[in-house]
């Protein structure tokens, strides 16, 4: 059956997509259900992932399929440093899968208790990835602030949705860099009326809050989810200043000797911001990092 057949091909090296040859069967048939298996097996337990793992997953063209392989390989190599291997995986995961800030993307429903954690665990660690290499490029390149992209970087596993917005050249420079190319389609949002603004925003979700940060020197803004700047993110954004809402107070005002926090706000990222925006996620959101 489609066990033996995957131990078989497994045991003498030889490359899947060589398996319809061996059955006699015409190619076509490697996109059948009966190689989703041979495919799940000939993998099983293997760190490596190649070109030759791309072509079998793209010729057999089922997305079931690439989720079950691919989320064996995140989960094996997360911790082995290997950052190439990392950049492969969270390619290939992405372009076969999908963008895993989609949760129906990444589904485990209908899988057995083993798989289904497997999926899981892969998905978080993938969401991780894209995060902290998005984190890692938009404050290298776009917001040029060390102390911003550290203080964030503290929050990355509780991030559940970001987006960066800016113009056609924000887009440009960006797409420039290798490890960003397969996923500016899900990440990266064009603004429609203005082309060559370099200003843009990075928008993070953290549990009920969306926290906008933009490049220029401006304030931090912290928004419900039921906002109308928030509605704004789903549809057309004309230009970046429609994310600011310079009507808002503060987030952190000082009262007397200490401090009132308001569900939504501004910051300016002037004085101790660091240690207010904290106490602020601390009581508001219930995170402590």
């Amino acid at each position: 059956g489609s066990v033996k057949l995957g131990l078989y091909l497994k045991s003498q090296n030889k490359p899947l997509y060589e398996a319809t040859d061996i059955l006699g069967l015409k190619k076509k048939y490697f996109t059948s259900v009966y190689f989703s298996k041979v495919i799940q097996v000939f993998y099983n337990k293997r760190n490596e992932i190649d070109e030759q793992i791309e072509k079998t997953l793209t010729l057999h063209a089922n997305t079931e399929t690439s989720k079950v392989v691919l989320s064996s390989i995140i989960v094996r190599i997360e911790h082995q440093r290997n950052d190439s291997a990392v950049a492969y995986a969270k390619s290939l995961a992405l372009k076969l899968v999908g963008d895993p800030s989609v949760k129906s993307n990444w589904s485990s429903v209908g899988y057995d208790e083993e798989t289904s954690a497997k999926i899981n665990r892969a998905h978080g660690i993938l969401n991780r990835w894209v995060i902290q290499m998005y984190i890692d490029v938009v404050f290298d390149k776009m917001i040029v602030d060390p102390e911003r992209k550290r203080f964030w970087a503290k929050y990355i596993n509780h991030i559940t949705y970001f987006k960066v917005v800016g113009s056609p050249l924000n887009e440009r420079i960006l797409s420039s860099n290798d490890s960003l190319k397969d996923s500016m389609k899900y990440y990266f949002k064009c603004t429609t009326n203005e082309y060559r603004k370099k200003t843009c925003a990075l928008v993070l979700r953290i549990r009920e809050r969306y926290f906008i940060e933009f490049s220029d020197l401006g304030s931090l803004y912290v928004y419900n989810p039921d906002s109308w700047i928030v509605s704004k993110l789903h549809n057309s954004i004309a230009k970046i200043e429609d994310l600011k809402d310079v009507g808002r107070g503060n987030l952190v005002e000082s009262i007397n000797y200490g401090y009132y926090y308001n569900d939504e706000g501004r910051m300016v990222h002037r004085g101790e911001w660091q240690q207010r925006l904290t106490s602020w996620i601390n009581r508001k959101l219930g995170i402590y990092v």
